[in-house]
């Protein structure tokens, strides 16, 4: 993203008279986030992306939240399920 245009979506969100205070503040806080690069990821992952099998949750792209997803293990590839469980 541009820095022009990550200004103009910054003073969008400011001049907003539909947000609350704690919305702006949110939305302020994505956008921060989103004009950073989403981390490095392998190929495999990225193909699981494309595919649907990982999803961001639309979360910007500095990921420091962490979540508790439980995958689903019917959609996963034969093999990958049993490789997944094997870090006990």
């Amino acid at each position: 993203m541009r820095l022009e245009e990550l200004q103009d979506q910054v003073r969008a969100c400011i001049a907003d008279p539909t947000l609350t205070y704690r919305q702006r503040v949110q939305r302020l806080a994505l956008l921060a986030e989103n004009s950073l690069e989403p981390p490095a990821v392998s190929e495999t992952c990225r193909q699981a992306q494309h595919d649907g099998i990982i999803h961001d949750m639309g979360e910007g792209n500095a990921p420091y939240r962490p979540r508790y997803i439980l995958p689903d293990y019917a959609v996963l590839p034969s093999g990958q399920a049993a490789t997944i469980n094997d870090h006990d």
